[in-house]
Parts: structure tokens; C-alpha cells; sequence
């Protein structure tokens, strides 16, 4: 992995390992910012992201991005409840009744 770090940024395509990252990109960042206010099923859902990345990398081939597409049923909805806070469960819906 390491070795892949010091490429060239016109040869990141060559960095097989580094696509978890290109895949969903910041939205890595928004995912897990403000971990502790996101919904709790996503908290617990996203106990399962290193596991799975985990798993995928001793037996999967990484480079094929599809297999990864899974955790977007978690990174995505996480992200948007950073970028988007007041769309989040349990605030007043006042504006809408």
C-alpha cells in the first residue's frame, strides 16, 4: 500500500489499493464527522465498514470498485446527514404541518 502512496498523480490509476478511497471520496470525511450525531442504525451499520474492508482486501480483488458499492447503503446516508443536518430524525417537521 505504501508503495502505492508515492505515485504520481497522473498514475493513480495504477494504485489498486488507494480506489476505497477514489470510490467515494470526501465523502469519507463527511461520513464519519459528527459520528456521534448521525442516526444510531448508521452508527452501528458503520461498525461493519473495516470489517468489510478488511474482508475484501485478504479475499477480494480490490481494484474492481463494484464490490465495494455495498458500503455506499452506509457511507452515502451518513454523509448526507453531515452536509444536510436538519433533514435529520427526531427534529421539529413544524414548517411542514
Amino acid at each position: 500500500i505504501l508503495e502505492h502512496i508515492r505515485f504520481s498523480p497522473l498514475e493513480l490509476w495504477k494504485a489498486e489499493y488507494l480506489f476505497i478511497f477514489f470510490i467515494f471520496g470526501v465523502f469519507w470525511l463527511f461520513a464519519f464527522n459528527k459520528y456521534s450525531q448521525k442516526p444510531l442504525f448508521l452508527q452501528r451499520a458503520a461498525i461493519m465498514i473495516p470489517v468489510f474492508i478488511i474482508i475484501h482486501f485478504i479475499t477480494g480483488i480490490i481494484k474492481e470498485v463494484r464490490q465495494l458499492l455495498p458500503l455506499s447503503f452506509i457511507i452515502i446516508p451518513m454523509a448526507l446527514f453531515y452536509l444536510f443536518p436538519k433533514a435529520a430524525p427526531g427534529e421539529s417537521q413544524a414548517r411542514w404541518e
